[in-house]
């Protein structure tokens, strides 16, 4: 069923209910305008009210079956009551699912319509509920009205004070700062929703490192959602690294892992045998059963679709979620600055870190030899960056041409994934000078060894992608380069300028939040 059709009917059903429009019968119900197709069949109004005026209505996500609230009201008892009732779409199999003198309404299919979840006022106080769409296993969601009840966590353990005081750098101000706020929101009964907007390489994945560790305490599952493939190995073995002095086991999920390995990571996600899975959208998957989720932790937040959001708006309603990004997209930028969401900014870069020197320059053999030949001197390595696959057998040749004894890897997003994985780690280990990718790199990446990054057609990316693969350079103590190659100025929008410019004008470290701002 569509949504306008809904929204008609519900705006049309108030209407009859007021007797306001020449549609409404005397009865209320509706007479005419009945044109809602589901699964090509006709749906009369008629056949929804059976009895009472109808309320609101929900489609499941197959179009199966319809839930509606039904107001009723008695005039012996003198009183009104409110009733939920499921039917299926072609009008069939009408039942009453709640039974009691509780005013039940607002029914929304939730988990993908295995559950319906609704408002239930009693004695003026509204609470969520869930429950089967036959009416059995339901379950208060909240406690207090509008408040969703969570887990409350534990305050500190000494393993939690003993993993903080095993970080080999200093924790900045804004990052003791943000770990605080995190633990006081996890140590609360109201779910956490917290967006972390710390810049590229400021310590976010510490702080998710012990907030997942926190979790795990508790007994608690954590998820770690990442866009690519590649981040999600770079996270399992960051996390690895860093809780492998603790009993907690770590698994990560993406296509590069067998179908055996990926069938015997989830029977052990779901018996209780795994505390930290770190994997792709796959996490979100039909099959991904979770023993006891405590914790939903979210990197590069910008990075995934409105598909994968709905489907975690049904996995968070009552888990504790941390939403990491550099440059967050408007939306969730502004829920944040109007404080549907809490935000937690960190913007003290690391101690030794300096600015990235930005520069745009026409498209030059030059400019990319010399670039080369400066960051191999001093013993570092470069990316480099073109988003067509075919061209980058084209800018190896070039690149073989210009800096004959430049050993060059290619990854990108269509090679094997195992093939794609071990480029990666070769490059790590220094067994080439340059990877020559695409933007699979541009997430979380990180190579302190690399401090030289060459985009090439800067102008047909996006701020916050810039922004991003920008930050995959700097995260040492040494002076970094980007350089952002174009064709002729006059050959592109008057808005790509434009984006370049503000790139090239906001290098200071920091101004992720700045590019964010800039684009809402």
């Amino acid at each position: 069923m569509k949504q306008s059709n809904l929204l008609f009917m519900s705006a049309a059903m108030m209407l009859a209910s007021c007797g306001g429009t020449k549609d409404a019968g005397q009865n209320g119900t509706l007479i005419e305008r009945s044109d809602i197709k589901i699964e090509g069949k006709r749906m009369t109004p008629e056949a929804l009210w059976a009895m009472g005026r109808i309320g609101s209505v929900a489609v499941s996500p197959d179009e199966k079956q319809i839930a509606y609230s039904v107001a009723y009201y008695s005039v012996p008892e003198n009183k009104s009551n409110n009733e939920l009732f499921v039917m299926n779409a072609d009008g069939s199999s009408n039942r009453q699912i709640t039974r009691d003198s509780w005013q039940e309404s607002q029914p929304v299919w939730i988990k993908d319509g295995k559950k319906i979840a609704f408002l239930c006022n009693e004695s003026g106080s509204s609470q969520v509920w869930e429950m089967n769409p036959d009416g059995t296993e339901r379950k208060q969601l909240t406690r207090y009205e509008g408040d969703i009840e969570g887990f409350a966590f534990s305050p500190d353990s000494f393993l939690q004070q003993e993993l903080e005081a095993s970080f080999i750098y200093e924790d900045t101000p804004d990052q003791i700062k943000s770990t605080a706020e995190v633990k006081a929101d996890m140590e609360r009964e109201r779910p956490m929703d917290r967006l972390i907007c710390g810049d590229v390489g400021f310590g976010k994945t510490e702080i998710a490192i012990r907030a997942a560790f926190k979790a795990t305490c508790d007994n608690k599952q954590v998820a770690v959602l990442v866009p690519t493939t590649v981040l999600a190995f770079q996270h399992y073995q960051t996390f690895k690294e860093r809780l492998k002095e603790f009993p907690v086991r770590i698994e990560y999920l993406s296509r590069a892992r067998k179908a055996s390995e990926v069938k015997a990571i989830l029977k052990d996600l779901a018996d209780r045998k795994i505390d930290i899975i770190i994997g792709t959208h796959k996490l979100i998957g039909k099959d991904v059963k979770f023993n006891d989720l405590g914790l939903l932790i979210v990197d590069e937040e910008q990075k995934f679709g409105v598909a994968v959001k709905e489907k975690l708006k049904q996995m968070k309603v009552n888990v504790d979620t941390l939403t990491m990004s550099a440059t967050p997209i408007p939306r969730t930028l502004q829920f944040s600055l109007m404080g549907a969401r809490d935000l937690s900014v960190i913007s003290t870069p690391p101690a030794n870190r300096h600015p990235i020197q930005t520069e745009v320059h026409a498209f030059n053999d030059d400019i990319i030899k010399e670039a080369i030949n400066f960051e191999m001197s001093r013993g570092g390595q470069i990316f480099f960056v073109n988003n067509r696959i075919p061209q980058l057998y084209e800018l190896e040749n070039t690149i073989h041409r210009l800096v004959p004894d430049a050993r060059v890897v290619i990854g990108h997003g269509q090679m094997p994934p195992e093939k794609l994985e071990q480029a990666i780690i070769d490059f790590v280990n220094y067994d080439y000078d340059i990877l020559l990718a695409t933007t699979i790199i541009e997430s979380g990446i990180d190579m302190p060894n690399t401090n030289t990054i060459i985009i090439n057609d800067a102008q047909n990316f996006g701020l916050s992608e810039l922004h991003q693969l920008r930050g995959r350079v700097g995260r040492s103590n040494r002076k970094a380069f980007c350089y952002l190659l174009t064709p002729p100025r006059h050959t592109f929008s008057v808005d790509a300028r434009r984006r370049l410019q503000a790139i090239e004008s906001f290098s200071e470290l920091g101004s992720g939040i700045h590019i964010a701002m800039q684009d809402l």
